[in-house]
């Protein structure tokens, strides 16, 4: 990772961003949904949090699932990575992320995050020359 990290910064500069993205899938109740748990209505604030924590504990293929689905809006929706658009930390061309788990298993993604127009590896040193 490290050398595919170098290449990035070789490629891109430095990055202008790290962000840690850490969604909680024990208070979420997009993991209910996902887990195909019936709540009747609209009623996801009642659900008792030994519900939620069974559904989130016992069924890692919906945590990872959740995961992915909120990783993706982060990135595409509101970050907007490698598109056309501006995200809220501006034109981002490019972003490399890790995923790892905590001690009980809860998945974090730790990110990188390149602004388009960032110093690359030979404009940089030409300057410096």
């Amino acid at each position: 990772m490290r050398s595919e990290i170098r290449g990035l910064i070789v490629r891109y500069g430095m990055p202008a961003f790290w962000i840690t993205i850490n969604p909680s899938d024990l208070r979420n109740p997009l993991v209910l949904i996902l887990a195909g748990v019936n709540i009747p209505g609209n009623n996801f604030g009642s659900v008792n949090a030994a519900i939620r924590a069974a559904a989130a504990t016992l069924n890692p293929v919906t945590v990872a699932d959740f995961f992915h689905c909120v990783c993706r809006a982060i990135l595409r929706g509101l970050l907007a990575t490698n598109s056309d658009h501006i995200g809220v930390l501006g034109d981002l061309s490019n972003h490399y992320g890790v995923v790892e788990t905590n001690g009980r298993g809860m998945l974090h993604m730790h990110t990188l995050l390149w602004v388009r127009g960032n110093l690359d590896f030979t404009n940089l040193r030409n300057r410096l020359l």
